[in-house]
């Protein structure tokens, strides 16, 4: 067939179109499964994308928290230092080397998400406190944290370690006064 010459085209009859009906639908059919088929996989795909970028930014978190976990016992025994060198003027190098050094792990910790969690005068949270003690207090109210014996850290709202506290509690009655009906001389 050349460029000048038409194509012969004509329209089915119907008797025509009518004997094609069965592969057609049989077409559509195929069709609307594999288009399904496509979109779940799709689907499945944006789903897998997801998961493993959660997955992986768990997993650098998780690393980072081991990682602050293991930082926190150099936070402790800078703690104890800067207690004994207290005393010390501020003109003193090694005791003022000794605060901007714990400043600037306090102010790196934190740029990584890594907090003091906050107890004196706080409720007891069993979430992010352990109690040791339960000391009488007639001035916190009772369940109440009045000391911290070891400093929490929190990361991004994940416990590092719990901080370890001591809860108020109600001083018990004096065992000085007379139970009722008895008299000193029974």
């Amino acid at each position: 067939m050349s460029d000048t010459e038409k194509p012969d085209i004509r329209i089915a009859s119907p008797e025509e179109t009518a004997s094609f009906a069965p592969e057609t639908k049989s077409l559509e059919q195929e069709l609307a499964q594999y288009k399904d088929k496509f979109l779940r996989a799709q689907a499945e795909v944006v789903n897998v994308t997801r998961r493993l970028t959660e997955e992986r930014a768990q997993s650098v978190r998780n690393a980072n928290a081991s990682f602050a976990r293991d930082l926190l016992t150099v936070m402790d025994n800078f703690e104890r230092l800067l207690t004994t060198l207290k005393d010390r003027p501020e003109s003193d190098p090694v005791a003022h080397g000794a605060r901007l050094i714990y400043e600037m792990l306090l102010k790196i910790l934190k740029a990584h998400g890594v907090e003091p969690i906050e107890t004196v005068g706080k409720p007891f949270d069993p979430r992010f406190h352990e109690a040791l003690v339960h000391q009488p207090s007639l001035t916190a109210p009772e369940g109440h944290i009045v000391q911290e014996m070891v400093k929490g850290y929190q990361m991004h709202d994940r416990v590092l370690r719990a901080a370890v506290v001591a809860v108020a509690r109600r001083p018990e009655a004096k065992a000085d006064a007379p139970a009722a009906g008895r008299t000193s001389e029974d």
